[in-house]
């Protein structure tokens, strides 16, 4: 929205579109000064999880995981959950609906499994399991601890 309330809402379908916003200004003799604006879009509707990654990665005390979810509206909640090399759940997040958002998010972890105690150098995996608007689904990666 511009100080004089002009706007522009596109319906756009899904896929890659590029917006282009041109501004021109009458300079008197000098003629028109002119700006352009060029803006890629990706527009999906339909839930997923993309870019999944934790950072730092490998990490020594914590670490962040990262994710783009995409769709109408967030999800109802994520769950992140580390599992050992042989599959022991050792620590699940769960990130509610208010703290998600389409597009980029974060989740901190503090390293510690669910009693509290700090992991074990090693190699790990993790899911992010994404649910709302009547689907499911998730995404697995893995994660060093190194002190």
């Amino acid at each position: 929205v511009l100080d004089d309330g002009v706007q522009y809402l596109p319906e756009l379908r899904d896929g890659i579109h590029e917006l282009v916003t041109r501004l021109y200004r009458w300079n008197g003799a000098a003629g028109t000064d002119t700006i352009e604006r060029r803006l890629t879009v990706s527009v999906q509707s339909d839930v997923r999880i993309l870019r999944v990654f934790n950072y730092p990665n490998p990490f020594r005390r914590e670490t962040e995981f990262t994710f783009v979810l995409t769709g109408n509206s967030a999800p109802d909640e994520v769950h992140v959950r580390i599992f050992t090399i042989a599959g022991r759940k050792i620590r699940e997040i769960v990130v509610p609906h208010h703290s998600l958002q389409v597009g980029f998010n974060r989740v901190m972890w503090d390293g510690r499994d669910e009693e509290g105690d700090e992991i074990a150098n090693g190699y790990y995996l993790y899911q992010v399991q994404v649910r709302g608007d009547g689907v499911e689904r998730s995404a697995i990666e893995k994660l060093v601890k190194l002190k």
